[in-house]
Formats: C-alpha cells, structure tokens, sequence
C-alpha cells in the first residue's frame, strides 16, 4: 500500500487532527511525549556533533604540535628555517631600503603570530594543520635541490616589510637562547 493511504498512518493521522482540534491540552497529552523523544533525539545529535567537531579540532591539533615536536626536537640549531626578507633599517626618507634575509626557526615562525599568519597567507592555508604539512613538503623541496645543487642562493620565502633587522635579530637571538625541555638546568 502506499503510504499516505496505509491504514494505521491513516487513524495516526486522523487521531492527531482531531487532538489539535479539540483542545490544546488534548494535542499536549498527544503531541507532548513525541514532541519530548524528538527534541531529545535533536539534543542528543547537536551533542555528538559538537563532541566530534571537538575531537577532530583536538587531533588536527596534536597533528601540528607532533610535527614542531620532530622540527624542534633537537633545539633551534637543528631546526628547518623560514628565510624572511626585512628592511635593514626603517627610514622615513621614502628610498627603498636596504634588504637583508634572516632565517627564522619554524618554532619561531609558528610562536609569532604575524609570521605565521604571513606563511598561511603565502601558501594558501586556512590553519596550523595546513601550513604545518605545506612547510614539511617546502623543506622537503628545499632539501632535496640543495642535495641536487649545493648550496645555491634561493630567494626568500616570506616578505616582512613591518619589521626591521634589528628587531627580528633580536627575536630570533631570545628564540636559539631560551632553554631547550630537554637540555638540563
């Protein structure tokens, strides 16, 4: 039979009608306990979703933390780097300034948010977990072609026209000499 014209959905149909129309108590007492299980079943799903955009929020995370753990592991020495472009110095007399090229540490590069945001930016990425894995194959590029050709002059991967030599200096100089977890005190 179809199902508009089963029986049962029929008399289910027709009781329900007649419930509303009786009176609002009545289509309480009909449609309240159904209304209860469909709005639990609702609350119920809203919860898993949530408890699963968590979860997957938590392992993209863990993802990028394991990753910086395998480029940091043997501290800021041994670390891929980030080649930055940056003015020598900042004046106000309207000629282009000097350029210099400073390798940044990726733990560095991933602890300043700016950079970071430059780097997303630069390789089309929306997150951590993104750039993590773009950088990983970069490097990987990187690597391999100085393997192939020694060390040739590559051109700077990111452009930090808003800050100077000194200051990235500075922030890398704090960055190779704070203390490693691993080295003792």
């Amino acid at each position: 039979t179809h199902p508009r014209t089963h029986p049962q959905l029929v008399c289910t149909m027709a009781t329900m009608s007649s419930a509303a129309v009786a009176s609002p108590a009545a289509a309480r007492r009909f449609f309240g306990p159904r209304l209860r299980r469909v709005l639990g079943a609702a609350a119920a799903a809203g919860v898993a979703v949530f408890a699963l955009s968590k979860l997957r929020q938590s392992l993209r995370r863990r993802k990028v933390e394991e990753q910086l753990e395998r480029w940091t592991a043997r501290g800021p020495a041994k670390e891929p780097v980030v080649e930055c472009e940056v003015p020598v110095l900042h004046d106000n007399s309207g000629d282009q300034p000097d350029i210099d090229v400073v390798e940044v540490p990726v733990g560095l590069a991933f602890e300043c948010e700016r950079i970071r945001s430059m780097l997303c930016e630069r390789f089309s990425c929306v997150d951590d977990v993104e750039l993590a894995e773009a950088l990983r194959l970069h490097f990987e590029v990187v690597r391999a072609k100085e393997q192939e050709e020694g060390d040739e002059e590559e051109e700077a991967l990111l452009k930090l026209p808003w800050v100077d030599l000194a200051a990235l200096a500075q922030l890398t100089y704090w960055y190779d000499r704070r203390p490693h977890p691993s080295a003792e005190i």
